[in-house]
């Protein structure tokens, strides 16, 4: 290296060197002063820590003078003695910065303070801070610390000590000057009055209306008229004008007139109403009229309240409650909505019509106006209807007509009032019907009141048909019990009969001859009648034959002996018969045929000549058919004659035999029978009518066919066809037949039953006294019916009723409704029953003595109607007594006719505009379709329904034109049916005109 390299490289060795040491001794020093305390300082002369001056401090590890700054409180330069803040300064800060002076409101009356103390509430400082804070004189106040001043107590307050820190606040309602320093300064402010002592202060408010303007204990003051103030009021100022008045001057207020309003009360004005509203004297704001509220705008216009509601407060319209209505016509005259009508409700809100009100059902009323529900209609009671609607109180029911009831609510109709039935009767509004009382009777129901039964007869209550009224005893009717016939003299009746009846014999079992109350037989069996003045009987137990003289009322043996049998033809003196039966008319009027019995042998006795013989019979017992002297029997037991035949019931044979007077001969019709003891001929009739005693029966055997029923005769008359066979007797013996009645000996019943012919039903003859009849014979000539009582020992004869005109059988019933009798009874069927009306004519009523025409309008095809039918609907009758449906004539077409019974071609209705009929005998009309129209009546076709032409529509059926497109539209085709099928003019266009058809008609 040169010589100025080589010192180069030797400088800067020597630098590197010396900072090295620099920083080694830098090192060490700074290890030394780390032990240094807070207060001391690191002396490098002396390397050792040492205090720092008076008044000052330094931080632990310091390492020179300098960082010895002047303590709180105190001032000066660091690193050397500092000097103490003087009173009335402070240091807060720890360095050589000066004391700074305590601020307004603080003080420090020390020296070295850090801090200046603030005045208590209550006190002030606004001097040097040299002093303590000064206190509040009374009647001021500080409420905060440090403050430079006091303040004044404010008006209504007080304080009467020093050093306060608040006022107090004057008694309610009093008040004091700025600064008062005693409640004795509190007197009552304005709007108060009372009273000030030394012991307290006390005030009161001035009420509403009334004022005070001035401090101090006076009274208050009334305002003027119609003004009012508030409570507490200070001045008249505060006394308002009412509202509805003005003000005139500070003490007078006038009302509003009419039609004016003041809401304020205080402007010199009143308002005008506005339109739909009005006011009275003195109003503080107008009311909308009736129907109008308060705008929604505040403007105090009014508006219209909408159908459906009404003004339910000036600012509200509210829905129409249910029972209520509102229309737009009835808005402004009604406060509130309308209300439905009695007799109707209403069940929603806001309804706008009265045709929102619906009416009562039928079978209901309603008396209550606004109606909110249909619970409001009230049903009828029971006994009353009611068929119309919305009626409105009970007095709109209906009664149910006298001889009808009604146990139902809410009956709409007359016919919910039921009919009372037969037997009972009813007022007017009657809820049940009454029971006819005893010896009254109603026959056809539904009566008012029952009828009274006719002299001499009674029945019971509840009694349904003048026959239930019973002929008393002596008594009986030939009329269904319309009259009571007293019976003839000798002859009595029980009560209820139709029979007059006596009784002959004195009922001892014997044979004695004589007037007829001491005449005694032994059970007679047979017995028949002869003429006016003889009736023969067969006298069983005394084996006699003896004569009944009518004319004398003897009793006369004519053939055998008491307890003397045999057989012997020849003078009656001298013939004999054993155990005679059953007994029978002859061939002639004085032959007299004899079943003898255990003689087995029918025996014929002349009353001229007064000679018994044997007519048939061997006297052998037997079943033999034959000639007659070689024919047999097994006690034959009952005989009845019919032109040349004779029928006999053989007894033990258990067989219907007949005798042929012509040929001579005897057969055996019957033989199923069992012990038959009796056999009647049905007058009149192809029957004859059999006792078949130990079947308890009686059979209604047909002559030519035997035990079999005939087909029902086709005319309309009536025949005893439907019933063939009557049980329910004990040991029936005797038969015989009068009057269309089959009178039956029902012996172990100790009855005479009746067998009604037409109708097939059993009754009792009510005849006392009966023990075991047997024998019987009806005779027409004599109008009697005679009785063996064959126990009782007695023959009874019954005079049967000779019905009146429309009454037949042995009770004299009334003919039934459909049938009629214009005849007396007689031995004749044809005059005896009751005849069923042809066809086309009916009887509508029991009792009917000729049939009427059906009416025009009806027909009846039927035999034994009881009313006609009514031509049905389309169709109508012109001619009386019409007996076929195809009498009723149809309507032709382009007619009908919608009701029942028409009478005549008149009551056929033409068609009306737009509708047709192509058929005959129709009910309706059938109605053109939409889209077509037809102008005339009458039409009878579908094509005379034309299509609407162009410019026009039709919506509807059956019409009978069309309607025009309006203005602004048209139309070009053809048969439209709706509005919309009118297409609107283009925009720009018009058409002022109706029914346009092109679109060239828009211009």
């Amino acid at each position: 290296l040169g010589p100025r390299k080589m010192a180069c490289r030797l400088f800067l060795l020597t630098i590197i060197t010396n900072q090295v040491l620099t920083q080694t001794n830098e090192h060490n020093r700074n290890l030394l002063a780390v032990s240094c305390l807070t207060g001391q300082y690191y002396e490098s002369l002396t390397a050792q820590c040492k205090n720092c001056p008076n008044f000052t401090s330094a931080p632990s590890g310091s390492l020179n003078i300098s960082n010895c700054s002047c303590i709180l409180g105190y001032s000066g330069t660091n690193g050397q003695i500092c000097t103490a803040c003087e009173q009335g300064k402070y240091k807060s800060i720890v360095g050589s910065l000066p004391c700074s002076s305590c601020s307004s409101g603080t003080f420090s009356t020390g020296v070295g303070v850090s801090a200046c103390s603030s005045c208590t509430p209550g006190s002030y400082q606004n001097g040097t801070g040299k002093t303590a804070c000064f206190l509040c004189m009374k009647g001021f106040f500080q409420l905060s610390s440090g403050s430079v001043q006091c303040s004044l107590c404010a008006k209504g307050g007080y304080q009467s000590a020093s050093g306060a820190s608040f006022c107090t606040t004057c008694p309610k309602g009093s008040t004091s000057a700025v600064g008062s320093d005693n409640f004795l300064n509190c007197t009552c402010d304005f709007g108060y009055s009372g009273i000030v002592s030394r012991v307290a202060v006390i005030c009161y408010i001035c009420v509403a209306g009334k004022y005070k303007d001035a401090l101090g204990t006076s009274s208050c003051v009334d305002c003027p008229n119609d003004s009012l103030s508030p409570a507490g009021s200070k001045s008249i100022a505060n006394c308002s004008c009412n509202y509805g008045y003005f003000r005139t001057s500070i003490n007078s207020c006038t009302p509003c007139l009419p039609g004016t309003y003041n809401a304020l009360g205080e402007p010199s004005n009143c308002t005008k109403c506005a339109n739909h509203s009005s006011s009275g004297y003195g109003a503080k704001s107008c009311t909308c009229n009736t129907g109008f509220i308060k705008a929604a705008d505040d403007t105090g216009s009014c508006v219209q309240c909408a159908a459906g509601t009404y003004k339910s407060s000036e600012f509200v319209c509210s829905l129409c409650n249910a029972g209520k209505y509102q229309s737009p016509n009835s808005i402004d005259s009604s406060a509130d909505c309308l209300s439905c009508p009695p007799g109707t409700f209403s069940t929603g809100l806001g309804k706008t019509s009265i045709l929102a009100c619906v009416m009562c059902g039928a079978g209901k009323y309603s008396n209550a106006a606004a109606a909110s529900s249909e619970n409001a209609c009230v049903h009828c009671s029971p006994g009353k209807y009611q068929g119309a609607l919305g009626a409105s109180r009970e007095g709109d029911c209906t009664l149910c007509d006298a001889g009808t009831f009604s146990t139902s609510y809410g009956a709409a109709d007359a016919f919910s009032c039921s009919r009372c039935e037969p037997g009972k009767y009813s007022s007017a509004g009657s809820l049940s019907c009454d029971v006819c009382p005893a010896n009254t009777y109603s026959a056809a129901g539904a009566a008012s009141a029952c009828s009274p039964c006719p002299q001499n007869s009674v029945s019971a209550s509840g009694s349904v048909a003048l026959s239930d009224c019973k002929c008393v005893l002596g008594f009986v009717s030939y009329d269904g019990g319309a009259t009571c016939t007293r019976c003839p003299p000798g002859l009595s009746s029980v009560g209820g009969s139709s029979h007059c009846f006596r009784y002959i014999g004195s009922g001892l079992k014997a044979s004695l001859d004589g007037p007829f109350p001491q005449a005694a037989f032994s059970y007679p069996s047979g017995v028949v009648g002869i003429n006016a003045t003889v009736t023969v009987v067969s006298d069983y137990g005394n084996h006699t034959l003896r004569i009944l003289r009518l004319d004398s009322e003897v009793v006369q043996t004519v053939i055998g002996q008491e307890n003397a049998p045999g057989w012997q033809d020849g003078n009656a003196s001298d013939a004999r018969l054993n155990h005679p039966m059953g007994l029978s008319r002859g061939r002639s009027a004085t032959e007299i045929l004899i079943a003898d019995g255990f003689n087995h042998r029918i025996r014929s006795f002349d009353l001229n000549t007064m000679v018994l013989s044997t007519l048939a019979g061997t006297g052998f017992l037997g079943a033999r058919d034959g000639p007659l002297n070689s024919s047999e029997f097994h006690f034959p037991s009952a005989l009845a004659v019919q032109d040349q035949y004779l029928y006999i019931t053989d007894m033990y044979n258990n067989a219907l035999r007949l005798l042929n007077f012509i040929t001579g001969q005897v057969s055996t019709l019957v033989d199923r029978l069992s012990y038959p003891m009796g056999v009647g001929l049905i007058p009149g009739t192809a029957y004859i009518a059999i006792s078949d005693q130990l079947r308890h029966r009686v059979v209604i055997l047909n002559k030519s066919s035997g035990l079999v029923p005939v087909p029902q005769n086709q005319s309309c008359r009536t025949i005893e066809s439907r019933i063939f066979e009557y049980t329910g007797f004990s040991f029936p013996k005797g038969v015989c037949s009068l009057n269309g009645l089959i009178y039956i000996a029902d012996s172990d019943n100790d009855s005479i039953r009746i067998l009604d012919g037409d109708t097939g039903s059993l009754s009792i003859l009510n005849i006392p006294g009966l023990n075991q009849p047997s024998g019987l014979s009806c005779s027409p000539e004599q109008n009697s019916i005679w009785i063996c009582n064959t126990a009782g020992n007695q023959i009874v004869e019954i005079i049967p009723p000779n019905c009146t005109l429309g009454f037949f059988g042995g009770q004299c019933r009334s003919c039934p409704a459909g049938k009629f009798k214009n005849q007396k009874g007689s031995e004749s069927s044809d005059s005896e029953f009751c005849r069923n009306c042809v066809p086309g004519m009916y009887s509508s009523v029991t009792g009917s003595t000729t049939c009427r025409s059906c009416e025009q309008g009806k027909y009846l095809s039927i035999c034994g109607g009881s009313s006609c039918v009514s031509c049905k609907v389309g169709k109508y009758g012109s001619a009386f007594g019409a007996a076929n449906a195809s009498d009723c004539k149809s309507c032709p077409a382009g007619t009908f006719q919608s009701g029942i019974g028409m009478v005549n071609l008149n009551n056929c209705t033409l068609c009306l505009k737009g509708s047709f009929q192509s058929s005959s005998g129709m009910e309706s009309c059938t109605l053109c379709a939409r889209g077509t129209y037809l102008s005339s009546i009458g039409q009878i076709s579908l094509t005379n329904c034309s299509l609407c032409g162009p410019g026009t529509y039709q919506t509807a059926l059956g019409a009978s034109n069309c309607t025009f497109c309006g203005p602004g539209k048209y139309q070009s085709g053809l048969g439209m049916i709706e509005a919309v099928n009118c297409t609107i003019c283009a925009a720009g266009k018009f058409q002022t005109g109706l029914g346009a058809t092109a679109v060239t008609q828009c211009t």
